[in-house]
């Protein structure tokens, strides 16, 4: 099923992301072992894939955050592919949008997305706001997992080891 949902990522999307389903398949597995379950990372990398708008060396960091937010409480993974789908087709303007709800972006930061991007080099500008974005969303999911109670830890580590055997 995964290995059939990667093949239509990339199939449909002409190999935006310049990745092979094997590739994809590595990635879940190394994203399980950080947050998540197997099936969770190859849907999220299979969403993250079918939006051509992401690139192959960023698919996993981007899995990841996505994954870490929606576990702690943040939107869906759904929503959060969308978010980074979103930075890039227009990063200048998406960038400054998402900022305004995450409070993410520094100012040298947004100033060099904003001159790649009037320069044409919307990918690189994309893929710069892309992991910034991934880094604070990864950076703030771990701080606020960090703080759980020692009954919320305890119960979460029970749920993901059914979850990985289940999986």
């Amino acid at each position: 099923k995964e290995s059939s949902a990667y093949r239509e990522a990339i199939v449909l999307t002409g190999n935006a992301a310049g990745t092979t389903a094997s590739q994809l398949q590595s990635a879940a597995a190394a994203v399980a072992l950080s947050v998540g379950t197997q099936g969770k990372a190859a849907e999220t990398l299979a969403a993250l894939t079918a939006t051509s708008r992401v690139a192959a060396a960023d698919l996993g960091k981007l899995a990841e955050a996505a994954i870490r937010l929606e576990r702690e409480g943040g939107p869906a993974v759904k929503e959060t592919v969308k978010a980074f789908a979103d930075l890039a087709k227009d990063p200048s303007k998406a960038v400054v949008k998402l900022n305004e709800d995450t409070n993410f972006l520094t100012l040298s930061l947004y100033k060099q997305i904003k001159a790649l991007d009037e320069q044409g080099k919307t990918a690189e500008a994309a893929a710069i706001a892309q992991v910034a974005y991934a880094d604070a969303v990864t950076s703030r999911t771990k701080t606020l997992e960090a703080d759980l109670g020692t009954l919320e830890k305890a119960w979460r580590s029970i749920a993901d080891g059914a979850k990985s055997a289940w999986d």
